[in-house]
């Protein structure tokens, strides 16, 4: 029996004329040439047969306007590099079929070409006039375009025969039903280094061995950190009432008037945050009028010089900004200042050190977390109260997916979830962007036979449109692999 007898055999055709479509694509976009001129230069040979300046450029040309403006010289780059890669997988592919003695007729071709929707007049018949016309306009020859449909047809043929060998019994179907319909929902548990800091405790003795020993690695990051820890800006912590104006129906003069009477009020010995929550229409009005402390570049610049006006302890003026008058009571006011490497030392010291033996404690603790919850199958509560952890849980997703929801993608877990039953704690401690997680599996739904069975043609349909595309890559990318295959340079942008 030869290659092609051995292709053919368990020939499916009703699936496999479908399955093709999400293949054929990538040569459907690229196009087929089939024009070749050896004087423009060869930049890769496929067995022999060369690809020629004048197949890669027409083709990049094409991506690059696609692509619209603002292409980067890296990004040309990489495209002209996927676009000979096509080609040359299409060449490879061409020669495959040409092996297993697929043929295209003339009448197939001329099919092809009396379908073409682009090619028929108004009355819905081919026009012979518009489609020389048309070729023109795409730069063909009549016999430079029946090639491109020669070459397009006989990779339809070839990968529609090569997904011809795919098959898939009924069984296999409810295995990969079972595999795909099955869905979990995942209690676990996050465990941050951050909640083992205070555990650590550093003796200034050691401390100071470190800084002596470390200083370049303390200035590095002194420097790294400095607008965000050590440059600190002028602070106020500032209470606030606000009577709108910015509001429909608002009588500006009438709410003046009523700002003056609260800030007599305000003067005269009441308290501000009793004022505040009995008049002011900001949302902090519950809070009596608190906007903590924050950075003078936090507030409207009104507000700063009527502060600063006030000083602290102090009650400004009734003052008006867009959202409408405005009194405040200075609390407290920090100037700016720097925090100098000297003294920051110490500090950033004693960070460092923390950072490099927290891992330990995190990790030693999510080891004894695992084997508490595995050993008791439920999650040790008090022994998590204690730090503040609490469990957590997922949607419910498809075991099958590669992303789990808020863990993300980790293949190890996935692993486990195919066959892992409800109450199973996975066996070790994950790391999922740089945090550890113990997770056990919370709920699990999995299919009946009787579902699948009430749909099993439709559903096998499906499954095995998608065995047969991955095949098809595969196999496609290892006749590239067996080809030989020479690269010339190839130009970055055209």
């Amino acid at each position: 029996m030869n290659a092609l007898q051995v292709i053919r055999k368990g020939i499916d055709t009703t699936a496999t004329r479908v399955i093709m479509g999400a293949v054929l694509l990538v040569f459907m976009f690229w196009g087929v040439s089939g024009r070749q001129d050896l004087g423009n230069g060869i930049v890769a040979t496929v067995n022999g047969v060369a690809i020629t300046e004048v197949d890669r450029s027409g083709l990049l040309r094409r991506a690059l306007r696609q692509a619209g403006a603002g292409v980067t010289d890296e990004q040309a780059a990489a495209m002209a590099a996927d676009v000979l890669q096509q080609l040359i997988k299409q060449e490879a592919m061409l020669q495959e079929a040409d092996r297993l003695g697929i043929h295209v007729s003339a009448a197939e071709i001329r099919k092809e070409i009396l379908a073409e929707d682009g090619f028929k007049g108004k009355d819905g018949k081919f026009d012979e006039k518009l489609f020389k016309q048309r070729l023109r306009n795409m730069n063909y020859t009549q016999g430079s375009y029946e090639e491109t449909i020669r070459k397009g047809l006989m990779l339809q043929k070839l990968t529609e025969l090569v997904a011809s060998s795919v098959i898939l019994s009924n069984e296999e179907g409810w295995t990969l039903y079972q595999k795909d319909q099955t869905r979990v929902s995942l209690s676990f548990v996050r465990v941050p280094t951050t909640a083992f800091l205070n555990d650590i405790q550093i003796a200034d003795a050691e401390r100071d061995s470190f800084v002596a020993a470390n200083k370049e690695k303390i200035e590095a990051s002194y420097k790294e950190n400095y607008d965000r820890f050590y440059n600190l800006p002028k602070r106020y912590q500032l209470r606030m009432i606000l009577l709108r104006t910015d509001i429909a129906g608002a009588d500006k003069e009438a709410v003046r008037a009523k700002a003056d009477q609260v800030h007599a009020q305000a003067t005269s010995g009441v308290d501000f945050s009793d004022l505040a929550r009995r008049w002011s229409e900001d949302l902090t009005a519950a809070a009596g009028g608190g906007l903590g402390e924050r950075p003078m570049s936090q507030f409207d610049p009104t507000e700063i010089t009527a502060a600063d006006a006030a000083g602290v302890g102090g009650v400004t003026g009734v003052f008006e900004t867009a959202r409408g008058f405005e009194i405040l009571q200075v609390e407290k006011v920090t100037e700016a200042r720097v925090i100098s490497l000297e003294e920051a030392t110490p500090d950033i010291a004693v960070g460092m050190m923390k950072e490099e033996r927290v891992p330990k404690l995190a990790a030693d603790f999510a080891t004894g977390l695992l084997a508490d919850w595995s050993t008791n199958k439920v999650p040790p509560t008090e022994k998590l109260a204690a730090r503040n952890l609490v469990v957590e849980f997922t949607e419910t997703f498809s075991a099958a997916q590669p992303s789990i929801p808020t863990l993300g993608e980790n293949p190890e877990i996935s692993a486990v979830l195919r066959t892992a039953t409800v109450g199973t704690v996975l066996p070790k401690v994950y790391e999922v962007r740089g945090l550890s997680y113990i997770v056990a599996v919370h709920e699990r739904q999995e299919p009946t036979r009787s579902e699948y069975d009430a749909q099993a043609t439709m559903v096998r349909a499906q499954l095995l449109r998608q065995r047969q595309q991955e095949f098809v890559s595969a196999w496609s990318d290892e006749v590239v692999a067996a080809a030989s295959v020479v690269r010339a340079p190839v130009k970055a942008k055209e």
